[in-house]
């Protein structure tokens, strides 16, 4: 049974139409479509449509997930709505889809599950929530993912410091490969939150060269206003790195201003924070 299928089922057990299914969150004529699999729904407008018809996320997708043909669109929403979860901070849709997970016969189970850990501990800004072998399990698991998507992109970002320096470089310079030619603005922001982590690992390391090669990529990104404050952290880091190789005044003049900005846009804490790691490592 297709998604379009089990909403249309449910929908006619509540014995309602589909304008008064589909209410606010999408169009009863798109909705209609997606009933005959001609357009797809997103997580998050089907997980908004689930909650508004008062469906239990655990019992539909419980119901989708009744055979092995099933499985592949059953994870991917898995996914999408555990990503909407995080997004929405609601540890409460987690829990759900947790418990959607434990009572499905997903070959792959355990590994979802702890995906499902690592988020809830993020959502709680609580990583010390996983235990010890959990995030032996997770570093391993990130380290081999072969193709990540935004949800993966947010996981490793928030647990890049599992790793050391050399496995940062191997995961980062996958990343980069898969995502060079993205024009998406939040896949964007996630790698220059990567690459600004795994650069100032390097500056302190003495690695400039590497430390070089992941700004250089990263300075091809369009500067937009969404991702200014981390331009302005690659622009510090490369005129730093200049300056170290030149020493010529002009680089160390760049750093200051890169500074300033951090004081005049407000974030005067941090600014003194990247100033310090600055004089630390001129």
């Amino acid at each position: 049974m297709t998604i379009g299928e089990l909403l249309k089922s449910y929908r006619v057990r509540q014995g309602k139409t589909k304008k008064d299914w589909a209410g606010k969150v999408i169009s009863p004529s798109y909705y209609g479509k997606v009933e005959q699999d001609r357009h797809r729904i997103t997580a998050q407008d089907l997980v908004k449509l689930l909650q508004f018809n008062k469906v239990p996320l655990m019992d539909f997708f419980s119901e989708l997930d009744q055979n092995v043909d099933n499985q592949r669109q059953l994870k991917q929403k898995i996914s999408q709505a555990v990503t909407y979860a995080f997004y929405h901070k609601s540890n409460n849709e987690l829990l759900a889809v947790k418990e959607l997970v434990k009572n499905s016969n997903l070959p792959d189970k355990d590994e979802q599950l702890l995906y499902i850990d690592a988020f809830m501990a993020m959502t709680d800004r609580d990583l010390s929530e996983l235990s010890e072998d959990k995030q032996n399990k997770l570093r391993e698991l990130i380290f081999n993912i072969p193709d990540f998507n935004r949800e993966k992109l947010e996981l490793y970002c928030n647990f890049i410091d599992l790793y050391d320096l050399d496995s940062n470089l191997v995961i980062t310079k996958r990343v980069i490969k898969q995502f060079q030619k993205t024009t998406d603005v939040n896949i964007q922001e996630l790698l220059l939150g990567i690459i600004v982590n795994v650069a100032d690992n390097c500056i302190e390391q003495k690695r400039d060269n590497e430390a070089a090669q992941l700004l250089e990529f990263a300075d091809q990104i369009p500067t937009r206003p969404e991702i200014f404050f981390l331009k302005n952290v690659i622009y510090l880091f490369a005129n730093l790195l200049k300056y170290h190789l030149q020493n010529e005044p002009i680089y160390l003049t760049n750093v200051k201003l890169a500074l300033q900005n951090f004081t005049i846009l407000g974030m005067p804490e941090y600014g003194q924070q990247v100033s310090d790691f600055v004089e630390k490592n001129k």
